[in-house]
């Protein structure tokens, strides 16, 4: 299909600033509002997921174990991510949400690959030296670096060097040359994903659909957009669609974390509170018309 806006004019509609007339709007009342309208079901018993928040990480966590220490830590930055979700979503920034829902979906998937294979948390922990290696090499060439920086950049190259090895793969069959892989496993993110039960199956809407919006596609730019009076701008009603359709699938994500501390940490306590945290989802969620 292709798209034609050639003929057609763009207009901008300037949010209404609010009763203290700041001129840098942050929070958005009437979108709240709306938010709030839509998703009263959640708030209604929303008590039941902060239960199950609670029973899962309000509590003293102490380990010197890779696995126990990574995916403990990967599940309470998807909580944070859950609350940034809803922040957005609830102040008019639905596709701001849908861009923010990848990280925690990506964060969720390698707790529950981890929780299957504990082993693998060493690479996944290590592959960091190589990301802060090729960011320091990307400052090294954009920014005047002095003398006590080139040391810190020694050390930290042979540390890199120390764990390289691990994460090379074959470049060039015919050539025998080999290259630093783009992940810290090799398995790709999708693949990873399908190993993981359930959470595998919203790879569509919590990885694909937010990639569009993540990163500078045409997407990002467009899908926002619609048309009134032969003008194009944003939507609000879309918008609105967008916010729910993210936080529901944040919401089903941070389910999937709970469950996966849960399991991997036998937290008897949490059995109770994170079963009336999956049946406030089913009346939260799966009960609002159009749903699926």
């Amino acid at each position: 299909m292709r798209y034609s806006y050639a003929c057609c004019t763009a207009r901008l509609k300037r949010r209404p600033l609010d009763a203290t007339n700041m001129p840098l709007q942050i929070d958005n009342r009437e979108a709240e509002s709306r938010f709030r309208a839509r998703n009263a079901r959640f708030f209604e018993g929303s008590s039941a997921l902060e239960d199950a928040i609670a029973a899962v990480f309000e509590r003293q966590f102490s380990s010197t174990d890779t696995a126990e220490v990574t995916i403990f830590f990967l599940g309470q930055r998807c909580v944070d991510d859950f609350r940034e979700v809803a922040l957005l979503a609830a102040n008019g920034y639905g596709w701001g949400a849908t861009a923010h829902v990848r990280g925690m979906y990506e964060r969720a998937v390698v707790a529950a690959f981890l929780k299957q294979n504990p082993t693998a948390s060493l690479d996944f922990m290590d592959f960091d030296l190589v990301r802060r290696w090729r960011t320091a090499q990307a400052i090294k060439r954009t920014f005047d670096i002095d003398a006590e920086d080139e040391a810190k950049l020694s050390q930290l190259k042979s540390a890199f060097e120390e764990v390289r090895s691990r994460f090379e793969v074959i470049d060039c069959e015919r050539c025998e040359t080999r290259r630093i892989n783009h992940t810290w496993h090799k398995l790709d993110f999708v693949s990873m994903a399908s190993k993981v039960g359930k959470l595998g199956t919203a790879i569509v809407p919590a990885y694909y659909m937010p990639l569009a919006q993540a990163h500078g596609t045409f997407a990002s730019a467009v899908y926002r957009l619609g048309e009134s009076d032969g003008f194009f701008s944003p939507s609000v009603e879309m918008n609105d669609a967008e916010a729910d359709r993210s936080f529901k699938y944040a919401h089903l994500i941070l389910l999937n974390v709970l469950t996966v501390q849960n399991e991997y940490f036998k937290l008897e306590a949490a059995k109770d509170p994170l079963g009336r945290a999956y049946e406030h989802y089913l009346y939260a969620q799966l009960s609002r018309a159009g749903s699926k």
